[in-house]
């Protein structure tokens, strides 16, 4: 066998072995090569061959993100991938309504707006928890293959460690904001276990407390800067680059209130991304009527396009292999269960439509109380979109299907999705400059979101729906209106913000409850108790 092939075989192997990542799962690689022959091989190479072997390795990494979970198939699209979980996780909140279904059969998603079974430590909430651990297994793997030893100064072997440092921190965080309280409700609360080798026969690890765990994710991110280096900006949007890491330590410190942490690293995103903001023809859904149809084209949408999106900080292509759940959840023209099959539009809640100013062309994203009238769909179904029904993911026509109507029904939900964005980013500095005292920062910051997004008609003073709020409700209101429908983000901020979950006066929603704060964090799953007697259950 000739090297080429040898390598090619290898990174096949530990791509594979890489998902594989609890001791059930964990298997010999095929062709019966082991992590010491890998290791061997890369100790004795040259780094063209490091850079072959480990670039192959590493780029299996973003997809723990985008795909399946390992060994749970692809069909349920609400648990099995973390966008279908963050989707699952805005249906628990405030701002998005599940369609008009009031009845209490089990219709994907009605469980999750009802809050039924959410908290318990059975059922799905096994889902997020093997999903952090999947992806923590995964980095370790990749990372037992990069000491610095191997790494040296080679730049894109540290490109590689880098982005396996990320991943880590990315699942983590992941399990941190799922499994406890807030941080700055006590960070000596019980966090998650922390692994940070690659042994199946390692011993089980105690709940590491918040502090410890917070620690480890910042490590990881520090490192990964440092290794990306501050000028790794790449211009592929689905690339973890310094920037996305940049984020991701912002989004870690926001969560522990270290606000200083918060603004520097928010400032070095929007430094390199100025005047980035999608424009309202990205932003908005366009309506186009072809051959007396109306239809929504993914390709003229910044959310469901990454071409069209200046914003997108991080994200994936349809081509990435992604579930596209985004799209399969949200869209009110699809043929889903949101769309053609049932019709349940996914809406936002009454009191926040009313909430946007009439000059905010965010407000276009969604129907007003008329709703959208009978629409028949390219595959057959005939429904009513109902009032209030979101178009910010409208698709008739997903992005694999161009411009062409004919391929409506194959293609509807097969679109691309942002994991992270310059919006969020500046939503995050302004959070930042207020909650460390500087409102005329917070204000200038935010002044700048809302002048793109209202085409200079208004400022944070002037929005109608301000007047008598403070800076830091004028934030939340403005993230709630900015990030609508993306990754479950209202839910885990009102975890941060103490905002229960209150849906009490609202015209269009159909289970009106209030859970408190105290109750949106996630007990630990039966199976990992069971297998791990260290683990304490959350109360």
């Amino acid at each position: 066998m000739n090297m080429k092939n040898y390598i090619i075989i290898i990174i096949a192997a530990v791509a594979l072995t890489a998902v594989s990542c609890s001791r059930e799962l964990d298997v010999t690689p095929p062709n019966a090569i082991t992590n010491e022959q890998v290791y061997d091989l890369l100790t004795n190479s040259d780094d063209a061959t490091r850079e072959t072997i480990l670039g192959g390795i590493a780029a299996s990494l973003p997809l723990l993100v985008s795909q399946p979970l390992a060994g749970m198939g692809s069909l349920d699209y609400r648990h099995y991938h973390y966008t279908g979980m963050a989707v699952m996780r805005g249906f628990e909140g405030n701002d998005m309504v599940f369609g008009n279904n009031t009845a209490t059969s089990a219709i994907f998603g009605t469980d999750e707006y009802r809050w039924v079974s959410i908290r318990t430590s059975t059922g799905t909430t096994q889902m997020y928890w093997k999903h952090g651990y999947d992806m923590i297994a995964a980095a370790n793997k990749v990372l037992a293959f990069l000491p610095d030893e191997i790494v040296g100064n080679n730049a894109a072997l540290k490109r590689f460690r880098g982005q396996a440092l990320f991943i880590r921190a990315f699942a983590y965080n992941h399990l941190l904001e799922n499994f406890q309280d807030a941080y700055v409700k006590g960070g000596s609360k019980p966090g998650v276990p922390v692994y940070t080798v690659f042994d199946p026969s390692q011993p089980y690890q105690a709940r590491a407390s918040l502090d410890e765990c917070y620690q480890q994710v910042n490590a990881d991110l520090n490192k990964a800067i440092q290794d990306f280096g501050d000028s790794f900006f790449t211009e592929a949007k689905n690339d973890i680059d310094v920037g996305v890491a940049f984020f991701l330590r912002a989004r870690v410190a926001l969560c522990m209130g270290n606000w200083q942490q918060v603004i520097s690293d928010c400032q070095k995103i929007i430094n390199q991304y100025p005047d980035s903001f999608m424009t309202e023809d990205q932003y908005v859904a366009k309506k186009e009527e072809v051959d007396g149809k109306d239809q929504y084209f993914a390709i003229n949408s910044g959310f469901l396009d990454l071409t069209k999106n200046p914003e997108t900080i991080w994200g994936f292509f349809y081509s990435d292999g992604t579930a596209a759940a985004q799209s399969y959840w949200l869209n009110s023209y699809g043929t889903t269960q949101q769309g053609s099959t049932r019709g349940y539009n996914v809406q936002i809640d009454q009191r926040l439509y009313n909430q946007i100013a009439d000059d905010d062309y965010r407000k276009n994203n969604f129907l007003g109380s008329e709703g959208g009238g009978r629409y028949d769909y390219a595959d057959g179904g005939s429904q009513n979109i109902m009032p209030y029904a979101n178009l910010k993911f409208a698709s008739t026509v997903g992005k694999t299907g161009g411009t062409n109507p004919v391929q409506a029904a194959a293609t509807n939900n097969q679109n691309d999705w942002t994991m992270m964005r310059l919006s969020e980013a500046y939503l995050m500095l302004a959070e930042a400059q207020s909650k460390s005292g500087n409102d005329g920062g917070a204000k200038a910051t935010l002044d700048k979101l809302i002048d793109a997004r209202t085409n200079g008609a208004y400022d944070s003073d002037t929005y109608p729906s301000h007047a008598g709020l403070s800076m830091m409700q004028k934030i939340q209101l403005q993230t709630r209106i900015e990030m609508w429908g993306e990754k479950g983000l209202e839910f885990y901020n009102n975890r941060r913000w103490d905002i229960a979950v209150n849906r009490s006066g609202a015209t269009n929603h159909w289970h009106n409850l209030t859970i408190p704060v105290s109750e949106m964090t996630m007990q630990i799953p039966v199976q990992s108790i069971s297998l791990n007697g260290l683990l304490e259950q959350n109360p």
